[in-house]
């Protein structure tokens, strides 16, 4: 059974042993142990930061020499490769502007002309889409028993035809804000190549 001589006991070993911890602490302070301990840490922590900063440095004049020399050699590798050529470029939104502009950029430096640039959404709403083609495209047969299981295969076989071989814009008009969320040019022009830029990232 526990009695209140027990509990005052206990108290006093906490309270002891918290006394030892504390006289422990001075002593190891006065010795120097504790200065000497954070002094070797701080110095490590130093020597990483300036390793990593020297590797820092190397690798931006590793990739400022690359893209220079990307730069330099970029017109006598793809000058006139495609020279004259009709371009469809077809972009996933996913890729953002700025690939997309540089995608245009690269095209054109090869000699060939962008004649359209369509850019689609890879999230978007299978049941929305077929919904807005049969209704849009009633009175075509191909539409008629169109189905999310079909989607892919019937839209993508019209769209690669207005794209690649200026088949209009039926498909691809019906599904601007749905699939399609830009297009730019004429599409009444048949092309000689399509270029796909799926996404921005190494992946």
């Amino acid at each position: 059974m526990l009695t209140w001589r027990y509990h005052l006991l206990s108290l006093v070993a906490v309270f002891l042993a918290l006394g030892l911890g504390v006289l422990v602490g001075i002593s190891l302070s006065d010795n120097g142990a504790v200065q000497t301990g954070q002094s070797a840490l701080l110095d490590d922590i130093q020597r990483d930061v300036n390793y990593l900063q020297s590797q820092n440095g190397e690798l931006s004049r590793d990739r400022a020499s690359n893209l220079r020399y990307q730069d330099d050699t970029f017109p006598f590798i793809v000058g006139g490769r495609i020279q004259g050529k009709k371009v469809a470029l077809v972009a996933s939104d996913a890729a953002g502007d700025e690939v997309i502009r540089k995608a245009t950029s690269a095209i054109h430096g090869a000699g060939g002309q962008v004649v359209t640039t369509t850019v689609l959404n890879p999230r978007y709403d299978p049941a929305a889409a077929v919904s807005k083609l049969k209704k849009d495209l009633k009175n075509d047969p191909q539409f008629a028993s169109l189905d999310e299981a079909s989607l892919a295969a019937v839209a993508g076989k019209q769209l690669a035809r207005e794209i690649g071989k200026a088949g209009g814009t039926r498909a691809a008009g019906s599904l601007q804000g749905v699939l399609v969320d830009s297009m730019n040019g004429p599409y009444d022009t048949p092309v000689d190549a399509v270029v796909l830029v799926t996404r921005s990232d190494e992946e």
